[in-house]
């Protein structure tokens, strides 16, 4: 597992040690940015996934931050789907 925050790091290495799992941490500078590396056993692969998706669902952005513009976007798709939907209507019916 990799984090590009010490903050995301912090929070999966103290749930990793509330949950008793054994890791190993290591950073390393990539393109001038600090990586937190994580090594993990293999047998407990799926609770350390299970954590890591937690501690990605905390840290995690919007895909597009403003909010008028993702309503936006969802009218302008569903005014797609009504043109294309009265297109086959008037062609079928």
């Amino acid at each position: 597992m990799n984090f590009n925050s010490k903050e995301e790091a912090d929070l999966f290495e103290s749930k990793m040690t509330a949950a008793n799992l054994w890791f190993e941490k290591d950073t390393e500078d990539h393109q001038g940015d600090i990586l937190y590396l994580f090594a993990v056993k293999n047998r407990e692969f799926d609770l350390v996934q299970k954590i890591n998706f937690e501690v990605n669902a905390k840290f995690r952005k919007n895909f597009i931050p403003n909010k008028t513009g993702r309503y936006v976007l969802v009218g302008f798709f569903l005014f797609i789907m009504l043109i294309a939907l009265i297109g086959y209507f008037k062609t079928n019916y």
